[in-house]
């Protein structure tokens, strides 16, 4: 199914590959990250005689495809809102029903009755809540007062006291394994969680070197976890500072107990600068998340002119780079680069828009 977002009157049409809701506002922020950053809503409508309706969440948003579906419409048109102004106005409301106008022949009446049709859940779903309901009958809550009924139907027959050892035992053991399910009491059978913890080995952290020199930077950091840092799923992420955003692979495999070392090479910036503060930390891929882990580590850069060599570099508005960096996320050497190459002259939003507008 084409899905189109309409923002400001202008018309999107989204990839057909990105079918979700979180892919779809995505994109959206691609197309929109400084007007939409404080956060949007979806609108759609189904009939020019009925509300619109806005999408809250992903079953909401799957509900309305179906529909579309029921009305074998193919396409659906989404008006996308910030919320500086959150309220529909009429010329919303008519780019809405412009979208299914042209598509509908449908008479209100229909609409209501596939509001009124519950969906029918897919027989997956049916089977997963019986496999539940079948659980439940076993909830470790009821088959443990199952078990103590029975001991104390036991010692009613062998005719034992409620006060032996033998019973005692039973009690506690069953109370020991209900504190184990709750996570109270440590479950020595259960697998360890995978920690990541790591120490600081490289000591001297400051770099100095000419403008626009490339140098190579090596640091060494010991894993005191009990994970293993994997090659491509642990690395070193600039955080702040001149090379904000730069990825720094793990070279091999580091056991716990293992010095790791992270090597990168990269470029001085294209002016003097003294004691340029930069951090960095350590980060775990899980998944497509990132967790960082460990204390920021700061290093600190300083790049001088050299004398011999002078070459002219036009001064670039350190804001149009800062706001470059933060619209696109990019390091700050490559939003510096792309300024250079598209003209340091240039409007922050010509120069934003420029970028994005990019040949992938």
């Amino acid at each position: 199914m084409n899905i189109k977002i309409v923002y400001n009157t202008k018309t999107h049409k989204i990839a057909p590959k990105l079918q979700t809701l979180e892919e779809i506002k995505k994109a959206i922020l691609t197309l929109y990250p400084k007007q939409l950053a404080d956060g949007f809503e979806l609108y759609v409508t189904l009939h020019p005689q009925m509300d619109p309706f806005k999408i809250l969440d992903d079953s909401c948003f799957l509900r309305i495809q179906e529909l579309y579906h029921q009305l074998n419409w193919k396409s659906i048109k989404f008006l996308v809102k910030d919320l500086i102004s959150p309220n529909l106005t009429n010329e919303d409301l008519q780019i809405l029903n412009q979208s299914v106008i042209v598509q509908s022949t449908v008479q209100l009446s229909t609409f209501n009755n596939l509001l009124q049709q519950k969906p029918q859940p897919k027989q997956e779903v049916i089977e997963t809540k019986k496999q539940i309901m079948i659980a439940d009958e076993k909830k470790p809550e009821i088959f443990l007062a199952e078990q103590i009924i029975k001991e104390l139907q036991k010692q009613e027959f062998q005719e034992l006291d409620y006060e032996s050892e033998e019973f005692k035992q039973f009690i506690i053991d069953q109370i020991d394994e209900r504190l184990k399910h709750y996570g109270i009491i440590e479950n020595q059978n259960k697998p360890k969680i995978p920690e990541y913890q790591m120490s600081l080995q490289t000591r001297n952290l400051k770099i100095t070197q000419f403008v626009n020199q490339q140098f190579q930077f090596q640091v060494q950091i010991m894993n005191t976890g009990n994970a293993i840092w994997r090659k491509k799923f642990v690395e070193l992420v600039g955080v702040s500072g001149y090379y904000k955003n730069i990825l720094v692979d793990l070279q091999q495999d580091t056991a716990p107990g293992q010095i790791a070392t992270f090597s990168w090479n990269a470029f001085m910036p294209s002016y003097p600068i003294q004691n340029m503060q930069n951090e960095f930390q350590l980060a775990y891929i899980e998944g497509n998340q990132r967790g960082f882990f460990g204390e920021k580590i700061q290093i600190e850069f300083t790049s001088v002119q050299n004398a011999a060599y002078q070459p002219f570099v036009k001064n670039i508005d350190q804001n149009k780079v800062q706001q470059l960096m933060e619209n696109a996320e990019i390091p700050r050497e490559k939003a510096i680069e792309f300024i250079q190459f598209y003209g340091a002259d240039s409007q922050i939003e010509e120069i934003i828009m420029a970028y994005f507008d990019q040949p992938k």
